[in-house]
C-alpha cells in the first residue's frame, strides 16, 4: 500500500475489494478485511461493523448507533458496539467524546 497507515481514516470492505479513505485521497485494492484488521489493530483501528475498519484517531463523534469519521457517518452494529467503545475509550486514554 502506498499510503502511510496513519493517514487512513477508515477502510470499507465490499466483496473482495477494500476501499481506503485517506488524507491523500482514496485507494482501492483487492484483499480481505480480516487480515488487514489483524495487522492494524495494534495501531489504533477497530471494527464498527462488518464492513468498516476505523482509525480511532479520526473519530470525532459517537452516537447511539454511529460514529463520525472524517465527516462520514458510519453505523456501529450491536454486535461490535461494546468492543468498539472499549477500544475507542482506551485509545483516547479514558476520555469520552
Amino acid at each position: 500500500m502506498r499510503s502511510n497507515h496513519r493517514d487512513i481514516r477508515f477502510i470499507e470492505s465490499k466483496g473482495h475489494y477494500l476501499y481506503f479513505k485517506t488524507s491523500n485521497g482514496n485507494i482501492t485494492m483487492r484483499g480481505t478485511m480480516y487480515s488487514l484488521e489483524q495487522e492494524l489493530e495494534k495501531d489504533g483501528y477497530a471494527r464498527c461493523n462488518n464492513s468498516f475498519l476505523v482509525n480511532l484517531s479520526f473519530v470525532t463523534k459517537v452516537t447511539a448507533n454511529s460514529c463520525i469519521v472524517d465527516g462520514t457517518s458510519l453505523s456501529i452494529s450491536r454486535s461490535k458496539r461494546n468492543l468498539f467503545m472499549q477500544k475507542l475509550t482506551l485509545h483516547l486514554g479514558g476520555r469520552i467524546l
